[in-house]
């Protein structure tokens, strides 16, 4: 995939690229919690702004888009999709990770999320179809 990615001219526009940043700054920022911090106490130890820690995170928003992008692409042109037994099976995954019912997990879910667990199936079905497929050479 890296290979794949590497050798593949993609435009992104930025609005792209600052909302992925918006979404590591979140990720961040949960971590951060959960370590009993906050971004304001990560911004006094390290001596720097949110301004710093946008450009640091710019590359690997870029890289992710870009690779979302290309495997994307790869799940179209090879009709790549999620069937509902997939779907239930994934949220049934996930109720049962944060120890609910699946009604009432399937209830707390916004339309965002079940499009972003539906993408991430037919992300990892992408990768299985390229890792079945490959033909490594050295």
């Amino acid at each position: 995939i890296e290979k794949i990615v590497g050798n593949t001219q993609v435009e992104i526009p930025e609005i792209m690229i600052e909302h992925e940043i918006d979404v590591l700054l979140n990720d961040f920022n949960y971590q951060l919690q959960y370590q009993g911090l906050n971004l304001d106490t990560y911004f006094q130890y390290t001596n720097s702004k949110m301004e710093d820690l946008r450009s640091q995170m710019k590359n690997d928003a870029q890289n992710r888009i870009k690779t979302r992008l290309i495997l994307e692409s790869i799940a179209n042109l090879e009709k790549i999709e999620v069937s509902d037994e997939e779907m239930d099976s994934e949220l049934l995954k996930y109720a049962t990770q944060y120890k609910a019912e699946v009604d009432e997990f399937k209830k707390s879910l916004s339309p965002e999320d079940f499009n972003r667990i539906k993408e991430g199936i037919k992300i990892r079905r992408t990768v299985d179809f390229l890792v079945e497929n490959a033909k490594i050479s050295a």
